[in-house]
């Protein structure tokens, strides 16, 4: 568990984030989108009716199914050099 999390739209944090700087997607899960919509915040959201693919870790590994993605208008990242800004943030959204 990191001391450090994110806030999105300036009203909701999440604590407990995942970053990685080398991965080829980004990912929200359902319940940070669950999170914004009881705030009341809306995100631009497109629903595609090719879903995205990625796989995960190992050889194995079933894909993850997305097919909706969203645009953050402001994610603040706390770092040990104080917040970073990151602005239209887009990301596929895991509903599973």
């Amino acid at each position: 568990k990191t001391e450090r999390g994110v806030l999105l739209e300036n009203i909701v944090r999440v604590d407990d984030v995942l970053l990685d700087s080398g991965s080829d997607v980004t990912v929200v899960t359902r319940g940070v989108m669950d999170a914004l919509d009881a705030a009341g915040v809306k995100v631009g959201t497109v629903f595609h009716s090719v879903p995205h693919l990625p796989y995960p870790y190992g050889s194995d590994a079933k894909p993850v199914v997305m097919t909706r993605s969203v645009k953050f208008n402001c994610v603040t990242l706390d770092t040990t050099c104080g917040p970073l800004v990151l602005r239209g943030l887009k990301a596929w959204v895991d509903d599973a």
